[in-house]
């Protein structure tokens, strides 16, 4: 049994380490050279198929379901698109939007913390549960555009990402060398706190490096350090709070989408979180083109 479960590991890993090696660098291609436009369509479908796997986390697993939903999805995509040209990309309705993915953003660290507590949802209730994958989502979508459409815009597209994935890698490897003291055991077992604070170690590295680098001005460098700190902190959110989803459901993975990675939105579960507020903070920090 041990030498079965650990094959089965050793497995998995080389499958996730071969996805990475595919999808890495088409990422990273994609964000430098695609027009804004066809990264936004791209986007989109991504966003699309992570959207394809919401019902699951409510207990709906039809095809019909999945249809309802990514048509829900474009309909909220679209009234959000459609706000933010007639406004700008800096106008009011984006800042609103994404001081109003922060509030929701807020709101999930209780809704993680009454889960730990109590080992139940708030709400099971279907239609809400649906309403609140289509907010996230879609402010997700939109603030991955408005970051690509700022001063540097591909830049910070790839600081995101890259922070993100150095952030879930460096709480993987300090939590497995001195993870003893549990995050959230009831809501994500193998989470430490020691992850978290190797994660916040992480991200004040590399934004003094980004800072560093990036031609800012002397207050934007400044405050790219804590608003990536910032970022991280709710990055580890939006984990647990898609982590509380799968444990009401009783679920490991929300499709087999990407081998050894599971489904999309397991993914993209920190950047749901990281996407809107990075967003606003880049906005706030006086960015926009």
């Amino acid at each position: 049994m041990t030498t079965s479960i650990s094959s089965c590991n050793k497995n998995n890993l080389k499958a996730r380490i071969l996805t990475a090696i595919v999808l890495i660098p088409i990422i990273f291609l994609g964000i430098i050279f695609l027009p804004d436009i066809s990264f936004g369509i791209i986007s989109a479908f991504v966003i699309l198929f992570a959207g394809s796997e919401w019902p699951k986390l409510m207990g709906k697993h039809s095809l019909y379901d999945k249809m309802a939903f990514i048509c829900g999805l474009i309909f909220f995509m679209a009234i959000g698109l459609f706000l933010i040209q007639i406004t700008g990309h800096d106008g009011w309705v984006s800042r609103t939007l994404f001081s109003l993915a922060l509030l929701l953003w807020i709101a999930f660290f209780y809704w993680v913390s009454y889960y730990e507590y109590y080992g139940q949802m708030l709400t099971q209730n279907h239609f809400v549960i649906g309403l609140l994958g289509f907010l996230i989502l879609v402010m997700c979508w939109l603030g991955l555009n408005i970051v690509r459409n700022v001063e540097y815009g591909k830049f910070f597209i790839l600081y995101l990402l890259l922070l993100i994935w150095g952030v879930d890698t460096a709480a993987y490897f300090s939590g497995r060398c001195w993870g003893k003291t549990k995050l959230a055991p009831r809501v994500s077992p193998n989470k430490s706190w020691a992850g978290v604070w190797g994660a916040l170690i992480f991200s004040l590295i590399f934004a003094l490096i980004a800072a560093v680098s990036f031609p800012l001005d002397f207050k934007q460098r400044v405050s790219l350090i804590p608003l990536s700190i910032i970022v991280t902190i709710f990055s580890i959110i939006g984990d647990l709070t898609i982590s509380v989803f799968k444990r009401q459901q009783k679920i490991k993975d929300t499709s087999s989408l990407l081998p050894g990675h599971g489904g999309l939105l397991d993914r993209i579960d920190s950047l749901m979180a990281a996407a809107p507020i990075f967003a606003l903070g880049l906005l706030l920090l006086g960015l926009q083109q």
